[in-house]
C-alpha cells in the first residue's frame, strides 16, 4: 500500500511540473522571408533573426531594420497584401 501512494503521489506531481514547461508556440510568417519583401511581390529575400517582431502571435521576419519600420508603419494593410502574395507564390508559378 505504501509504495501505491508513494507512486500514486509522485505520478502527481510529475504531471504538474511538465504543464507548465510547455513553451508558447508562435507561427513564423513567410517561412522567415522578409514579410515586406513579401508585401511587395519579392518572395525570395530572406528575414534575418535580428530583424523580428511579433503581432498577434504571429512572428515577422525582415531583412533590414529600415523594411520592419515601413511594413509596421501601415501593419494592417502590409499584412493583407503580404498573405495575398504568399497564397499566389512566386509570379514566375501564377498562370495568366
Amino acid at each position: 500500500m505504501k509504495l501505491f501512494l508513494i507512486l500514486l503521489f509522485v505520478l502527481a506531481f510529475s504531471g504538474c511540473s511538465h504543464h507548465h514547461n510547455k513553451t508558447e508556440h508562435h507561427h513564423h510568417q513567410f517561412n522567415k522571408k522578409c514579410a515586406y519583401e513579401v508585401s511587395l511581390n519579392h518572395l525570395d529575400v530572406e528575414g534575418k533573426e535580428e530583424f523580428k517582431f511579433e503581432h498577434e502571435n504571429e512572428v515577422y521576419y525582415f531583412s533590414s531594420k529600415e523594411n520592419m519600420q515601413k511594413f509596421k508603419a501601415d501593419i494592417q494593410a502590409n499584412i493583407s497584401k503580404s498573405k495575398t502574395n504568399w497564397k499566389k507564390g512566386p509570379p514566375s508559378s501564377r498562370s495568366n
